[in-house]
């Protein structure tokens, strides 16, 4: 298959808790979004990858909001509908 997805991890506790990779966040982002958004796949990740806690997935579609490209926003809305979903 094609569609394998790497979920990165810090490789101790100590470094994550002192500076989390911004690329590795990025990345399991994507990797959790295709993970929601496709079919059977398979995900490579480490232990620390394995064992980190993940909410539920109604959790991570419900926070999530689609911006397209050259489509227009009310910005006060925008801001509003962040808010409240950061609040969840």
């Amino acid at each position: 298959t094609d569609k394998v997805w790497f979920f990165p991890m810090d490789d101790f506790l100590t470094s994550e808790a002192i500076a989390i990779s911004p690329e590795f966040k990025i990345s399991r982002l994507e990797t959790i979004n295709k993970i929601i958004n496709e079919e059977k796949s398979i995900v490579i990740t480490n232990l620390m990858g394995y064992l980190r806690y993940l909410p539920p997935k109604s959790k991570f579609t419900n926070s999530s909001i689609t911006i397209k490209k050259g489509e227009e926003y009310n910005l006060k809305k925008l801001k509003e509908k962040c808010y409240r979903k950061n609040r969840c």
